[in-house]
């Protein structure tokens, strides 16, 4: 489970360094390693949201 978060963790820090990019779903995939499908599945699964809310979600600015 460690593993899983610590993938996750990754994935979040990864999408908020590309989170201007198309595609993110596939560029992340390949970089991480692992399939679409998988990422999709273990980002869900941590996290309770999926990949595709997390990146449109609104930003909180900090004032």
């Amino acid at each position: 489970m460690r593993e899983w978060m610590e993938t996750v963790q990754h994935m979040i820090d990864w999408i908020e360094n590309h989170v201007d990019e198309t595609k993110i779903l596939n560029k992340l995939s390949r970089d991480i390693g692992d399939s679409t499908w998988y990422c999709s599945v273990l980002f869900h699964d941590v996290t309770g949201m999926t990949l595709k809310s997390y990146v449109l979600r609104p930003v909180k600015k900090i004032k």
